[in-house]
């Protein structure tokens, strides 16, 4: 009776053990439409050269001369990701205030995301 207990004991654990872990949201492939994470982009080089939609915080930093945008990290207690960005050539460049959430679609190159065009969130 003790030996059972003991098993099944040690399921519970390892059961609850494997539900308790570190949750990672996937990296959907670039081609399929979906929001993209930013760590996902910068870490992976499928990434690279393709237009992809990514939604983010935009933030005009014009102390340090840095435009760039940022959002939850996909990893658990890791730091919010940031990416540089270029809405130069990008369509609705007019809409973007600082601290606002919107969708970016553009291609990263360069360790810079080039703006194509910017839709509300």
């Amino acid at each position: 009776m003790k030996k059972q207990l003991v098993i099944i004991g040690t399921f519970v654990i390892l059961f609850c053990v494997g539900l308790s872990g570190c949750q990672i949201r996937e990296c959907p492939p670039p081609d399929s439409g979906k929001v993209i994470p930013i760590q996902c982009i910068t870490s992976q080089p499928e990434y690279f050269n393709k237009t992809v939609m990514i939604h983010s915080k935009y933030i005009n930093n014009e102390h340090f001369n840095r435009t760039y945008v940022t959002e939850p990290s996909i990893y658990l207690g890791d730091e919010p990701p940031s990416l540089s960005i270029n809405c130069s050539n990008a369509k609705n460049a007019s809409i973007l205030l600082d601290g606002h959430t919107y969708y970016f679609i553009g291609m990263f190159r360069n360790s810079v995301f080039y703006v194509i065009e910017i839709k509300l969130s």
